[in-house]
């Protein structure tokens, strides 16, 4: 399980705010990183494509900034074309009450043919132009 924060980004055209996948099952493919100037100064962030996954689907979130340290350790590791999937989740941060860590978990295993199937339409109408 990771632990790791999202600061808000300012600008954005780069990728859209992170704390939408808070909560949801998500898969992450990472597409590059850039430097963004936030309120906490400037910060590296993953760019990702982001897909929220449902027992209907998915939903296409288009390009997300992680600021996540250990998130964006693990997207920088995959090989391309690769995602990140699990559960966002947040609990206020022990010796800073006013932040907010995220933490990662791993998708249940009776998630794992629903993940499978949502990526493989997902990239499917990717390759199809439909996203």
């Amino acid at each position: 399980m990771a632990t790791f924060r999202i600061p808000r980004p300012v600008n954005q055209e780069l990728g859209g705010n992170s704390d939408e996948l808070v909560g949801k099952l998500v898969a992450l493919r990472p597409e590059g990183t850039v430097t963004v100037n936030t309120s906490f100064g400037s910060s590296p962030a993953a760019r990702v494509t982001a897909v929220s996954v449902t027992e209907s689907g998915y939903e296409a979130m288009g390009l997300r900034l992680i600021f996540w340290s250990e998130v964006r350790k693990a997207l920088k590791a995959l090989p391309e074309g690769e995602w990140i999937v699990g559960t966002i989740t947040s609990v206020p941060q022990a010796n800073h009450p006013d932040r907010t860590v995220y933490v990662i978990e791993a998708p249940e295993e009776d998630s794992i043919s629903m993940l499978s199937r949502a990526l493989d339409a997902y990239e499917t109408d990717e390759r199809l132009g439909r996203v």
